[in-house]
């Protein structure tokens, strides 16, 4: 190791020279910068705690929850539901039929973009740094010239994402409304909002229309119950492929009688 004399040797850099090769050995840390690392580690785990729990407050599934309604890594999962019977689904806990890309609402829009800014490296480096300039003995500079600039830095982020998120919420809205046509217990057709679909109900889709759910066909107006279907929005390939209707619901074109006869039934679906 150099001596005591050699300038390539300070307290913060320790090298040791072995066969003309220089490669780092120790890092002596200060009582300052060790309570900066320790002071880090343990508002991330703070902060990755505050996340965990607003996500439960705001209804996400747990991952106990996830591996019941997906299955393991590699394992199909199975569903069971019951048609025409909402009751019934009810204790299965499926998810109502809203579309949502936003990611705030009123109440979790500062916690959850003040954590998500913080995840960010340089903003949780700035913040660790703004807390050390609190203290008189560590720096004698103004807090206020950090505090300020890193303020304004958060608060135009913030701005940003609550108008992106806005417009999420706007466009969430305008496809939650859409009508689609619904068959009721007495094989009518009437018109409601996709948002008041359940799990089980029996809706007719016309021509030109877009899916309102994940849906199996039942019956269409073809004889072999044919129908073709355009995802180019969902994987952008431009042709229509082929759904054919189960045999045994093929053959009930009309909506009352495929209400009527499918009415409680029961569907398994292994993904």
């Amino acid at each position: 190791a150099g001596g005591a004399g050699d300038p390539s040797v300070g307290p913060s850099t320790l090298l040791h020279r072995h066969a003309g090769h220089e490669r780092p050995m120790a890092l002596d840390v200060g009582p300052v910068t060790a309570a900066f690392v320790r002071c880090g580690r343990r508002m991330r785990g703070s902060c990755l705690r505050l996340g965990k729990r607003l996500r439960q407050a705001v209804g996400r599934p747990s991952r106990e929850e996830r591996r019941r309604m997906h299955g393991r890594a590699g394992e199909s999962a199975e569903y069971e539901l019951f048609l025409c019977d909402r009751e019934a689904n009810v204790p299965k806990r499926f998810p109502p039929n809203v579309y949502r890309t936003s990611r705030y609402n009123l109440v979790s829009f500062l916690p959850l973009n003040l954590w998500e800014q913080f995840r960010r490296v340089a903003n949780f480096y700035f913040l660790l740094m703004t807390i050390f300039q609190l203290i008189p003995t560590v720096t004698p500079v103004n807090p206020i010239l950090t505090i300020l600039p890193f303020l304004f830095i958060l608060g135009v982020t913030a701005v940003k994402d609550a108008l992106e998120d806005l417009a999420r919420h706007r466009a969430d809205r305008k496809v939650n409304s859409k009508l689609v046509h619904l068959v009721t217990e007495e094989g009518e057709v009437v018109d409601t909002q996709s948002r008041e679909l359940r799990v089980g109900d029996v809706i007719e889709i016309r021509d030109d229309e877009a899916v309102p759910a994940d849906v199996v066909a039942l019956a269409t107006t073809e004889d072999e119950g044919v129908c073709y279907v355009d995802t180019s929005n969902l994987d952008g390939e431009a042709g229509h492929k082929t759904r054919r209707a189960p045999l045994l619901t093929a053959p009930l074109m009309d909506a009352a009688r495929l209400r009527r006869e499918v009415a409680h039934g029961t569907i398994i679906c292994r993904l």
